[in-house]
């Protein structure tokens, strides 16, 4: 049976079982506070810092857009809109749809006033280093792969699920064309870190929200870096799954309580530290 202090239960918690009662898969906590997978998967860097993020608005520094956003925004808009792409396109067909693409996200208005807000960039520079990844060989390769082996289903999906207590906007979620197997895609456009925890741990969470939607879940999911062209292939395994579970069911407690004074411990790492964004209110 599921142990209560493992799943994170207290005395008179809301609660849902999932699987058999006498031996649950899933034990979810107050179902009806739906953390963010964005928000789950960075507490497992820094559960306070997730808390926090989750009870308090950002200070106005923290919201200004910064070059790697702006570019990671154009990055992402451009690549979903050729994963979209049906019909088979030579290389320089692909390179023209991607030039004309960044070109209207460019001249997009919300684009133009974060790249005004943004001291350090310009339209011509956030242009130039999209380019260079988006128009590279290693981009166009892979997205052929992709092409002829995968179908995107849908595009920034958003889902609620009220059973598992989450909700989130899935990148892709994408099908394979020999089985028609079905798995949620994620797309990183900044730093490659190829051991990422809550890069993994947000696809695992996809699964789940997927498996809500289809009623079956995926047993694996696809991480692409953009930057080395490199994809992953992230296996769902039941019991990083239900890991997962029982930190969502930590961080709805904190989230509930709506009290700054009650936060997860600081984790006094230097280099996370140093560079976070919720320092001043931690």
């Amino acid at each position: 049976s599921a142990d209560p202090k493992e799943w994170h239960v207290e005395l008179h918690d809301k609660v849902q079982l999932i699987g058999p009662a006498s031996n649950p898969r899933f034990v979810v906590t107050h179902p009806d506070t739906l953390i963010s997978a964005t928000f789950l998967a960075d507490s497992f860097t820094c559960p306070r810092r997730a808390v926090l993020s989750g009870l308090t608005l950002p200070a106005v520094e923290d919201s200004r857009p910064s070059v790697s956003l702006i570019v990671g925004s154009v990055l992402h808009e451009a690549v979903q809109a050729a994963l979209q792409i049906e019909q088979r396109l030579s290389d320089d067909e692909l390179r023209e749809f991607l030039r004309g693409k960044l070109d209207d996200l460019l001249s997009d208005p919300s684009t133009r006033i974060s790249i005004f807000g943004c001291p350090n960039t310009s339209e011509d520079a956030v242009r130039q280093e999209s380019r260079e990844l988006l128009l590279s060989d290693q981009f166009v390769n892979w997205f052929h792969t992709f092409q002829s082996t995968l179908q995107v289903v849908d595009i920034e999906q958003s889902v609620w699920s009220p059973r598992f207590g989450l909700k989130g906007k899935i990148d892709a979620t994408i099908k394979q064309k020999s089985t028609g197997t079905l798995q949620p895609f994620e797309l990183k456009t900044g730093r490659v870190n190829m051991n990422n925890v809550g890069h993994r741990g947000q696809l695992l969470i996809y699964t789940l929200l997927l498996g809500d939607i289809f009623g079956f879940f995926p047993d694996s999911g696809s991480l692409f870096y953009l930057a080395n062209g490199n994809t992953i292939n992230v296996q769902a395994r039941v019991i990083e799954v239900q890991a997962i579970m029982k930190q969502r069911n930590m961080i709805a407690r904190y989230i509930r309580s709506m009290d700054l004074n009650i936060l997860p411990p600081m984790i006094l790492n230097d280099h996370v530290c140093g560079r976070c964004f919720q320092r001043d209110t931690c």
